[in-house]
């Protein structure tokens, strides 16, 4: 399933380099898979496009994550917790 295999990225990235440290981070992450998903659409290879598009899904979805649950991100980003 979609969901689980990105919840899979998702907790391997977290495993691997812990909480973004700031919107900025998450941010220089997002910008790198996006520019990885650009190159795979030019390759025109399904299986990279797909990959590099659950890359990108799951550092979006954690900066998600990070900004409802995580307040000394915020506090280092700057930003109010979130209205929800």
């Amino acid at each position: 399933m979609l969901i689980d295999e990105l919840a899979g990225r998702m907790t391997t990235a977290e495993d691997k380099y812990g909480a973004f440290y700031s919107m900025q981070e998450a941010l220089g992450v997002i910008r790198l898979e996006y520019r990885e998903l650009e190159e795979a659409i030019q390759s025109r290879d399904t299986d990279r496009i797909i990959a590099e598009a659950f890359d990108l899904a799951a550092p979006c979805l954690r900066l998600i994550r990070h900004l409802r649950l995580n307040a000394e991100m915020r506090e280092r980003s700057g930003v109010a917790p979130p209205a929800d």
